[in-house]
This record gives C-alpha cells, structure tokens and sequence, in this order.
C-alpha cells in the first residue's frame, strides 16, 4: 500500500464544484493481490455545508481531483463518505485512478 499526502481536493458533484478546505488528507493505493483500490480520508474538513449535503443527500457520487504534496495531480470517480461530527470524510474510489501529471 503506497500513502500519498495532498494538498489538494476538488470535487464536481450535482451542486458544482468545490475546492475543499482540510487540516490533511492522504490518498491511500492498495495493489496487494493484483487488485488496485484507491480511497481518500480528509480530516479537518471546513465546509460544514458539503459534509451536510453529503450526509443528506442519496446521490455521493463525485469526480474526484487531487494534487500530491509533491505535485502530482490525479483524478477518479469516487463516492464522498461524509463524517459530520469529526468534521471529516473517506471518499472511495471506483474504477482507475488516473494520473494526469507528474511533476515531480
């Protein structure tokens, strides 16, 4: 399993797109037994209203596009799992994760 720090999260979901403010966040790639997977967990999210939607809402559904702390940037289809009370989500990945730049 390879843990990314990010810098950065923007989301396009039925109410727009948002760039969401956090404390930290890692992207997590499972690759154990041939099979990848990928997640984010976001602690320390400021945008109470989006976690609030999230948790209202039955369509979590999201393109997903984040940067690294060392400027790779990449983008997926996930689903935004809100933790109101900690102030925080995981959004889980479905299908490939691309990497759309590498600027390391």
């Amino acid at each position: 399993m390879e843990t990314i720090a990010l810098t950065n999260i923007e989301i396009i979901y039925q109410l727009g797109t948002r760039q969401l403010t956090f404390t930290n966040a890692d992207l997590f790639l499972v690759t154990d037994f041939g099979s990848a997977l990928w997640y984010v967990d976001a602690n320390g999210i400021a945008d109470t209203d989006v976690l609030k939607w999230f948790n209202q809402s039955e369509d979590i559904r999201i393109q997903l596009l984040v940067t690294s702390i060392d400027n790779r940037i990449f983008e997926g289809t996930a689903y935004f799992h809100p933790n109101e009370k900690h102030f925080a989500a995981a959004i889980r990945g479905e299908g490939e994760l691309r990497l759309i730049n590498n600027e390391q």
